[in-house]
């Protein structure tokens, strides 16, 4: 949120992951074994859905972005809600560039307390030209207290598994990742100490508490 959320704080999902895919396959298989993985993902990005947006909702969605914004910009106090059914048309008409960018990535599906995103990421970062990770990642997270939590609990590309992504999804499951990944670097750090987020009766809450009153 600040800062476009920091360049899109929810974008870690797809591509810290994949960072930390690409170290503990380095790590665990060899440089060689790992590129031969990646290279067998697909070679098209899989279609992901688009967001029927009616005027009435694209006018809720604009009172949410305001609401998102006086809470983590402004450091005003209050609680902000994004319901599931509205959560991928926001990611679209954001004000915040780095969740649109996640939007053109991603489709989100809110749980009760977690998320699970189909995923359709570009790896030319990542020594595959040309080719996508097209899947699903499940996983949950939330920023309450001053402390920032975040865990996998499931990779399921679309292409063929490999013995590489096979490991790192047994590796990964269940694991708290937030330090690894480096998550609460992605937040400002007024954020972190007035803010709280986090998935609950499929939706994202936003609740912070005012600037003043946290200094």
């Amino acid at each position: 949120m600040v800062g476009s959320i920091r360049k899109g704080v929810s974008f870690f999902v797809v591509l810290a992951l994949m960072c930390t895919i690409g170290t503990i396959g380095f790590v665990g298989f060899g440089y060689a074994t790992f590129r031969s993985a990646l290279k067998a993902m697909e070679t098209t990005a899989h279609p992901l859905p688009i967001p029927e947006i009616s005027e009435e909702q694209e006018r809720t969605i604009a009172t949410i972005d305001e609401q998102v914004r006086r809470l983590t910009v402004d450091g005003t106090a209050g609680e902000v809600s994004v319901p599931s059914e509205l959560f991928n048309a926001w990611l679209r008409l954001t004000s915040y560039r780095g969740l649109r960018v996640i939007a053109e990535h991603a489709w989100f599906t809110l749980n009760e307390t977690s998320m699970v995103a189909d995923l359709a990421v570009p790896l030319d970062s990542f020594g595959a030209p040309g080719r996508f990770f097209n899947g699903k990642v499940s996983f949950a997270g939330e920023l309450r207290d001053g402390s920032v939590s975040f865990s996998l609990s499931n990779i399921q590309p679309h292409a063929p598994s490999t013995r590489a992504f096979a490991w790192f999804s047994r590796f990964i499951s269940s694991r708290e990742l937030a330090d690894a990944l480096g998550v609460e670097e992605l937040l400002s750090e007024d954020v972190v100490e007035r803010c709280s987020i986090f998935v609950s009766s499929a939706a994202l809450h936003v609740k912070c508490r005012s600037r003043d009153s946290a200094t």
